[in-house]
């Protein structure tokens, strides 16, 4: 099991941008705490092993969208594209700087979030249903507003489906919302 929840832990350091410094940062704040410290202190070396050792040989998943990021006003497939982001219910701060990157380039990007109309309206809170999305609206539209960006909201009311036309299709995305 610690294999696994190394992996996990790495995995999610890289999503977050939480490198060695980090973790220093935290060990230097955590303190009196000294069985917390000698963890952090052992994360480290792992950290660090781990992150030599793949050096120039692998990408890992977690960093595929940094390095879009750094690469990404290069490709003439995303200038002027519309892109579309579906089903998220928020963003890891390396995909909200991959967006920054994009919406400088791409035509249109469409998001779509889970949330109802008056929720969306609101700022986030939370005890609401809703809280990621709320605050994953906000995110964006602070991105958007300091790209210059004009943000346009539409909301989708349910009745009308992307597959109503197929009998199929249709009944398992009306029944979706009970799974």
């Amino acid at each position: 099991g610690f294999i696994e929840e190394m992996k996990s832990l790495i995995a999610e350091f890289y999503q977050y941008g939480i490198g060695p410094e980090e973790i220093n940062t935290m060990t230097e704040i955590s303190g009196e705490r000294k069985q917390l410290v000698k963890k952090l202190k052992d994360i480290a070396v792992i950290y660090n092993g781990f992150a030599e050792f793949i050096k120039g040989r692998f990408c890992m998943n977690e960093e595929i969208t940094d390095r879009l990021c750094e690469v990404a006003d290069r490709s003439k497939l995303l200038r002027g594209a519309v892109l579309a982001f579906d089903c998220f219910t928020g963003f890891t701060p390396s995909q909200y700087n991959c967006i920054r990157s994009l919406i400088k380039i791409s035509g249109d990007i469409h998001v779509t979030l889970t949330i109802t109309p008056d929720a969306a309206e609101t700022l986030p809170n939370e005890q609401s249903l809703f809280y990621l999305s709320q605050k994953t609206i906000m995110k964006l539209e602070r991105i958007a507003d300091e790209a210059g960006v004009n943000v346009v909201r539409h909301y989708y009311d349910g009745k009308q489906g992307r597959f109503s036309d197929n009998r199929i299709l249709g009944h398992l995305e009306e029944n979706s919302k009970y799974l």
